[in-house]
């Protein structure tokens, strides 16, 4: 007997060696859009979902908390903002013209949202860039180590640009000023025409580069832990040797997370309608009566989404709601259960969430280095000098 279970432990040990042995072959780099379209494949990683899911719920937390504090100070009722908007406030909640404070509150919601979004695909880069090169043992705290180690240069990056982009729009003010002048201003502004017109081009490809700084400094910092500077003349150089591929890798790359959402909204729908069924078949009414008030208020708390998608019933109704549901008058313990059930739910819903997230990081991801072989030739999944927290 105790012969029998020493074998069965040497081949469940056996077995464990084989699937981790398989799993880390490198992957090879090829060098074409396919490789952005496998982004979604990539992307089927829990722990790349988590990190995304670390990174959003508190930076979301805030954001919300930001928005309704800029919604009181302009006079709104709490109530009312939140049956109105849920968890989905924007600007556009913000009725007649806003206060200072407002809109001091709703951007530093949104520059919360933006550093979630750098810190995180920084370090899922980081994550994915490991796993690529072989090395399945690399974990989540050792992904936000290098993350939180990186986030001032991957912030400097697009940062910069921010800062170049101020300085030239104030000299944009400043020329309007002078123009202001009697003759003298009128003619600086109509004789240096062309100095205007080439500082505006300027202007317009420092937006750009801002842009893509932002998408694209994450997964500089995590592949080749260049600095911030090193970073924006790669995307510099990609832009100007390869912007149609550019282009067409980022539209690859919105497509598939937008297929890859809609996806995984229509087998969570499909799915939660299993599972109503057979418990409602189980449990009987009380279920059914704690479900459907769970479900009502999942519609409130996604008010502005369902007005969006009620204008395409038919299309929408496979991966949200189908019709808009009343509320129940339920005991004090059904009501209990069925906020925990809609919280659940709920919880569900940011897991979906958290796989276009991460569609767009390994997409982003595959894009630079995808573009940065084509541009230098150099392949950074075989970087010999990487500096490997974990042992492959």
């Amino acid at each position: 007997m105790e012969e029998n279970q020493g074998v069965s432990e040497s081949a469940a040990r056996s077995f464990a060696r084989a699937m981790a042995a398989s799993e880390a072959i490198k992957t090879p780099l090829r060098m074409s859009c396919g490789e952005i379209l496998r982004a979604a494949r990539y992307a089927i990683s829990l722990r790349l979902l988590s990190i995304h899911v670390i990174a959003f719920v508190p930076a979301y937390s805030i954001y919300l908390l930001c928005v309704y504090l800029s919604l009181l100070s302009t006079g709104q009722s709490l109530a009312t903002a939140w049956t109105e908007w849920g968890l989905l406030p924007s600007w556009v909640a913000i009725s007649g013209p806003p206060s200072a404070a407002a809109v001091i509150l709703f951007g530093l919601g949104i520059i919360g949202l933006g550093a979630a979004f750098l810190l995180a695909n920084t370090a899922g880069s980081r994550l994915l860039w490991m796993k690529r090169r072989g090395n399945i043992a690399f974990s989540i705290r050792e992904a936000y180590d290098f993350a939180f180690g990186k986030f001032g240069a991957v912030i400097i990056a697009p940062g910069a640009v921010v800062i170049l982009i101020a300085l030239l729009a104030s000299g944009g003010v400043l020329v309007g000023l002078v123009g202001k002048i009697p003759y003298i201003g009128q003619l600086v502004v109509t004789g240096f025409a062309w100095l205007w017109l080439l500082a505006s081009f300027v202007l317009l490809l420092a937006f750009i580069i801002a842009a893509l700084s932002f998408l694209l400094a994450p997964a500089i910092m995590a592949t080749t832990e260049e600095g911030a500077l090193e970073a924006l003349f790669q995307i510099a150089g990609i832009v100007w040797s390869q912007p149609w591929r550019l282009l067409l890798y980022l539209v690859g790359v919105t497509l598939t997370a937008i297929l890859g959402l809609i996806v995984v909204a229509f087998g969570m729908k499909h799915a939660f309608l299993l599972m109503d069924a057979s418990f409602a078949m189980m449990v009987g009414n009380d279920y059914q009566n704690l479900s459907t008030q769970a479900q009502h208020l999942l519609q409130n708390w996604s008010a502005p989404l369902g007005r969006l998608l009620s204008k395409a019933p038919e299309v929408t109704s496979h991966f949200f709601f189908s019709r808009p549901l009343m509320p129940l008058a339920l005991s004090p313990w059904l009501e209990v259960l069925a906020r925990i059930f809609a919280l659940s739910l709920l919880l569900a819903a940011v897991w979906a969430l958290s796989y276009p997230l991460a569609i767009v990081n390994s997409g982003l991801t595959q894009t630079y280095l995808v573009l940065r072989r084509i541009k230098d030739g150099k392949n950074f999944l075989e970087r010999p000098d990487a500096d490997e927290s974990t042992a492959p």
